[in-house]
């Protein structure tokens, strides 16, 4: 298999984490019909994807301490950009229990699907 361009496997990577995607061959079948993931990192609708190996092979490779690198750079260059200030940023991840009817909830779900439906 050809090799991977390095800036296309971080963007890559970072589309997985910015779409909650996790495995790379779920990335990479998705970045087959994705047309925004494919913007991203730089390929055309009829161009071939590199396989979901490639990243494996690569994020073993590099290892944690590249990433880290990678990372602090992307936020660096962010500051620089005057797009983030470099402050520190708590957020709370309570778990709070809710009290929710499901029921409820997947018919409005069904009713705004049929009215965007008929909109059409």
């Amino acid at each position: 298999r050809p090799g991977i361009d390095p800036e296309v496997a971080v963007r890559l990577m970072l589309a997985g984490f910015l779409l909650g995607i996790v495995h790379d061959r779920r990335l990479m079948r998705e970045a087959q019909v994705n047309i925004a993931i494919r913007w991203f990192v730089g390929y055309g609708l009829h161009e071939a994807l590199p396989d979901h190996s490639s990243l494996t092979r690569i994020r073993q490779r590099w290892g944690e301490e590249r990433f880290q690198r990678i990372f602090e750079r992307t936020v660096q260059a962010c500051i620089d950009a005057k797009i983030a200030k470099g402050e520190v940023i708590h957020v709370d991840a309570s778990l709070i229990r809710a009290d929710v009817s499901w029921d409820s909830l997947a018919v409005r779900h069904l009713e705004a699907v049929s009215a965007a439906n008929a909109d059409e």
